[in-house]
């Protein structure tokens, strides 16, 4: 599996939508996540694992728990996961549960 482009929105740390191009790394098969603490990279590779199979990675923390706390109440928590397996393309879509406060 080859990672094309990973868009969140109002998942973990990033309130806004946040898009990673992954095809900006061409051929490169080895890249490095890095950041301070509490940046968002672990949220990077939970995004991919929720968009994959439901669940985040480390089961640390469930699909309700990725709302950010930061995001405006409207934006609805999405994350998009665009993959290729060989030469086919493929799109993971999950709006994970989203708990909201009543009112």
């Amino acid at each position: 599996m080859r990672p094309l482009k990973l868009t969140m929105q109002a998942f973990g740390p990033y309130k806004n939508v946040q898009t990673l191009d992954f095809r900006e790394l061409k051929n490169n098969r080895l890249f490095l996540i890095h950041g301070t603490t509490g940046a968002g990279k672990t949220t990077i590779l939970d995004a991919i694992c929720y968009a994959l199979y439901g669940d985040t990675s480390g089961k640390e923390r469930t699909g309700s728990q990725m709302r950010s706390e930061s995001a405006d109440p409207d934006r609805t928590k999405q994350d998009v996961f665009d993959f290729a397996r060989g030469t086919k393309c493929y799109r993971a879509l999950w709006g994970p549960l989203q708990h909201t406060a009543a009112t």
